[in-house]
């Protein structure tokens, strides 16, 4: 079965961007949550990974070689509550009372 990434996902150990067109290896594996089926005659498409602030453009062969850390999944900004916790989780550490302590 060909599917249409309709957002960001992961399949068959490579990141599938909004657009992309890839082929299951399994039927069951259809999620309607960020698929959608396309047909057969659809040529597959893969979204090439773009430049990074800095203008320097990464040589990926493969999708799958793109490094989490590009991922501009959330803009890369971390949610506030996120802050907070590790602010928090930081804190207790230097008290003694996180994983840190024995």
């Amino acid at each position: 079965m060909k599917v249409k990434a309709t957002a960001l996902g992961f399949y068959d150990h490579v990141r599938r961007r909004p657009g992309n067109v890839f082929r299951l290896t399994k039927d069951e594996d259809f999620t309607p949550l960020w698929m959608v089926e396309v047909p057969e005659d659809t040529p597959e498409l893969t979204t090439p990974v773009g430049p990074i602030k800095d203008g320097h453009v990464p040589d990926f062969s493969h999708p799958a070689r793109e490094p989490v850390a590009m991922s501009q999944v959330g803009g890369g900004k971390v949610p506030k509550a996120g802050k907070e916790a590790a602010k928090k989780a930081a804190a207790n550490v230097k008290k003694g009372e996180g994983k840190g302590k024995k």
